[in-house]
């Protein structure tokens, strides 16, 4: 593992823990223990950790990160910032569509020199995933992975809380067909083909969206089978 690999699930590590302390507390004194007054104690920790995850999202150009996490910020402090009538179901629908819109609008502008460079944010987990058979999940953080397979036959992907991009551009399916399994909660996850791929979208969404941009028509081109569920979030097929 390397050092800033290390370094992120320290950070995070330590964020949950103190979530963790922040929920026991808050139902010993809702008031905080008169630490922060009219803002209980939990609120608080909450609000740090997605104002850190908008803080990773910006510096990245996650645009689903960036407006969930600040649809998340509504939630936790809705009473305060008096949207309690936005909250939960309009601002997390209104993220789900502000993050589609933005990637539709801007698509890889902000990330082409990173994407060809491999000159990704310290911020971000990257690193290059190699077999057939690709399991791989975050929680709470972002991930950015390069898959190298000759006979890829399936990837599970989870992401909750956080942000994912992962890379097929570089994966042979000799067998003509693929399964990608996608679990997203919360999330953006961002998933690079080549162009020339085919898919099959299976996936079903709860108050988010799955878009598969275009691509270009080849004869006998690999097929991707898309599977699996998303919830408060946004899930793009990209091409490349």
């Amino acid at each position: 593992m390397n050092m800033k690999k290390n370094a992120s699930n320290i950070i995070w590590g330590i964020v949950l823990l103190l979530l963790a302390a922040g929920l026991i507390l808050s139902k010993l004194d809702p008031d905080g223990f008169g630490l922060i007054p009219n803002i209980s104690l939990w609120r608080v920790l909450l609000g740090a950790a997605f104002l850190s995850m908008l803080v990773k999202s910006v510096l990245d150009f996650n645009f689903t990160g960036i407006f969930f996490s600040l649809a998340f910020l509504g939630i936790v402090f809705g009473k305060y910032l008096h949207i309690e009538a936005l909250v939960p179901w309009t601002l997390l629908v209104a993220a789900a569509l502000a993050s589609v819109a933005f990637s539709l609008i801007f698509g890889n502008s902000f990330k082409h020199k990173r994407i060809h460079n491999h000159n990704f944010s310290a911020n971000c987990q990257s690193g290059t995933i190699e077999g057939d058979y690709i399991n791989e999940s975050v929680r709470f953080s972002g991930i950015s992975k390069y898959v190298r397979s000759d006979n890829l036959q399936r990837a599970d992907l989870s992401c909750s809380f956080g942000g994912m991009e992962i890379y097929f551009d570089k994966v042979l399916i000799p067998s003509g067909t693929a399964t990608i399994v996608v679990d997203s909660n919360f999330s953006g996850v961002e998933i690079y083909i080549p162009r020339e791929w085919n898919v099959i979208n299976n996936m079903t969404s709860f108050c988010g969206a799955v878009e598969v941009n275009d691509g270009i028509y080849m004869e006998n081109a690999p097929t991707i089978i898309l599977e699996g569920t998303n919830n408060f979030g946004g899930v793009e097929i990209k091409r490349v």
